[in-house]
Order: C-alpha cells, then structure tokens, then sequence
C-alpha cells in the first residue's frame, strides 16, 4: 500500500526495504498491484529507491509491465491531441481529463498511471456534432442500441462509449460528470470558467481546476466505492497540488450535491495516503459515524478480494448514506431503482415496443440481490473507533 502512494518518505522507504529483506509472496504481491492499477508506481519505488533489496525476477516483471504500460500511454497520448485538434476545428469545448492528462498533471511523468481509454467532457447540446466527428475519424460507438435505447442513453446518462475501428483505442464522450441518479450536479459553463491549461505534446489543452478536479475525482471514487487503490493514488497526488484552495474546496463539494463524497474520499486519503488534511476538513470527515463506518468497510476489504465485490444493492445503500441531504437519498433511490441501461438491454433483447418493461427487469434483478445484505457485517463501533484514533 506504501508504494501506491505518489510519493514517498525517509520512514517509507525505510519502511518497504525492511519488508523486501522479509519472505514477502511476491506473486500475491505483484498480482494486487496488477488488480489495483498500481504496478508502474510500485516499479517506479522499487527502482528509484530500494532496487538492489528486490529479487530480480518480480523487478523483470514488473519492468515489462512498466514499459509496456509507457508505450501504450504514449500512443493514447497522440490519439487524445487527434481528437481534441478534431474537436477545436468543429468549434465545440472540450475538457479532457484521466488518462494522460492525469498522468501528466498530477505525476508529471505519462508512464506512472495506468489508462484503459480516453476521457472528455463536452458541453451537452454538442454532442450530436462531436458524434459525427467521431465517427468521420474512425470511431464507431462501442454498444448497438435500439433508437428507444439510445434516447434513454443520452437522457438518463452522462457519457457515450466509442472504440476505434480496430478497437485498440476506447474513447468515453462525457457530457456531465455522473449520470443524474447518482444526484450530483455539475454545471460545463461553471467548470470552463474556472479551469485551467496544461502542456501537453507541445499543445496547451483545456481542463479542470484544481478544486474541481479534487470534488470530481472524490465523486468518481465514491461510485465505485474506492475498490482500486490507483484512484486513491490520484486523489491523494490533486490535493498535494500547489495552487490548491483548500478554503473552498467544502463550498465546491456542497455545490455539487457531493459533500459526503469528497469527506469520505478526504477521510480515506488521510486514513490509506497518509495525507495531512487541514484541521476543519479533518474533523467534518471524522465526525461522521456513517461515513466512518464506511470508510472503515472500504478500507478492511480493500486488499480482500473476496469481500471487495459489493451487490449493487449493498453499494447505492452506501451511496445512499453519503447523500448529502434525505432528498437527494430518496431520489438517488427512485432513480436507480425504476431506471435501466445497457446491462439491462444486452442481457435481455426487448423490441423498442416493449421498452417500458426494462424497470421490471431491472427491480426483479435488485430484488434478487436482496438476500445477500442480510449476510453483509457493517463495521463495529469499535472498528470504526480504532479507525478514527488512528486518522
């Protein structure tokens, strides 16, 4: 878990030498790392600092990863300018963000962060026009839907798959942070007017502020319940940023419906990253028992696979409890529980006549999943006591 971290210090590496000297399970070692994003930082460490203490085996492999992972990165780098050059030509903003643009500005460095695809975000009403650039650069979009299926899509989604003709290259069209049943609120005008430039392949490219990219990526953790440690490595690397404003950080989370997001994701940095959190930020994120006792949950299975596969059910009770008020809690609910998406439409092929028994399918499918919350262990007062002692 050391070695996730985007830095590190005199006792860290102290620390990771001692256990290279011990009979580490390098396999088990190696295959988390894989599983949790996290293999180039854990070379980059291991390289830089305590390389001779490493069996030479692991560090091979973990060298071929690290340089395949280079490679890979370097050609999304040159597919990204493509599109974003595309893009400009056709007069639509966009704000691209993940992926390299990450890696460059948070690590500086494309090689440390692993990527799957390309991420942009784009202003709603331009994404009929960015579809049809797309598609005249060799996109094509990743899912066949029904027309009923797709005007769903774009209505109760935030963002649209495409994939390369040759499907090397998988590029995600966001036009807003999440989906609306998620309950946050991000607004492209308010995002543009506050973001920021970073050089990239000698082009200047458009993306987030340094608050809003800290509420955005607590945001996308939080959804997936902080199952990998890379994007907590992300999210502990955006609040080390040196032009962060911490005193506005809680106004942008309360602004976006997502306060008890990026508390949870601020308690989780603090308790996994070790990051030293200012005293009001600290204590919010430590006063909550819910989100403490999440947090606790999070951080238990976080090396267990096993426990780590949360049902849907169990994961938007979660969500749930990080609501940042009871109504946004009964929409979230609402939502997810009457809506449907592509999980729903690829398992079960419905005419666009019958479209409207999706919710159905979807309801029979949570209520399957109900059962297994009654074999689901919270985590006990006193766990989440010892957790809070220890941030």
């Amino acid at each position: 878990m050391t070695c996730a971290r985007p830095t590190l210090g005199p006792e860290d590496v102290a620390a990771i030498g001692a256990l290279c000297k011990c009979a580490l399970n390098w396999e088990v070692l190696l295959e988390s790392a894989n599983r949790h994003g996290v293999s180039p930082l854990l070379y980059w460490h291991l390289r830089e600092q305590i390389s001779q203490a490493a069996p030479s085996a692991p560090m091979q492999l973990l060298r071929a990863r690290f340089e395949k992972n280079a490679y890979r990165n370097l050609f999304l780098t040159g597919e990204l300018l493509k599109v974003l050059d595309a893009l400009k030509d056709g007069n639509i903003r966009v704000l691209a963000y993940k992926g390299p643009v990450q890696a460059a500005l948070l690590y500086g460095n494309l090689a440390l962060r692993e990527m799957s695809d390309l991420d942009l975000l784009i202003e709603p009403a331009t994404f009929p026009a960015a579809r049809k650039l797309l598609l005249g650069l060799g996109f094509k979009p990743a899912l066949r839907f029904t027309p009923r299926q797709e005007a769903s899509r774009l209505r109760s989604d935030c963002e649209y798959e495409f994939v390369s003709l040759d499907k090397i290259v998988c590029l995600d069209v966001h036009w807003n942070i999440a989906p609306p049943h998620m309950g946050q609120v991000f607004y492209f005008d308010d995002l543009w007017q506050r973001r920021g430039t970073l050089l990239l392949g000698g082009r200047s490219l458009a993306t987030f502020s340094a608050e809003d990219l800290v509420v955005i990526l607590a945001v996308h953790g939080g959804k997936h319940l902080w199952k990998r440690l890379c994007w907590l490595s992300d999210f502990a690397k955006c609040l080390q940023a040196p032009n962060l404003d911490w005193a506005i950080l809680r106004t942008r989370g309360r602004a976006a419906r997502a306060e008890g997001m990026l508390l949870l994701a601020l308690s989780l940095a603090q308790g996994v990253m070790d990051v030293q959190l200012p005293a009001e930020l600290s204590i919010a994120a430590n006063a909550n028992p819910a989100l403490q006792g999440i947090a606790t949950r999070i951080e238990r299975n976080l090396f267990r696979p096993e426990l780590n596969v949360e049902t849907d059910v169990a994961r938007w009770l979660a969500l749930l409890r990080l609501s940042d008020s009871g109504w946004d809690g009964v929409r979230r609910v609402a939502r997810f529980a009457f809506g449907s998406g592509p999980r729903e439409w690829q398992t079960v092929s419905l005419p666009d006549s019958l479209f409207g028994l999706y919710p159905l399918l979807r309801i029979a499918a949570l209520l399957r999943q109900a059962p297994s919350l009654l074999f689901s262990r919270s985590p006990a007062p006193a766990e989440r006591q010892i957790r809070m002692q220890k941030t």
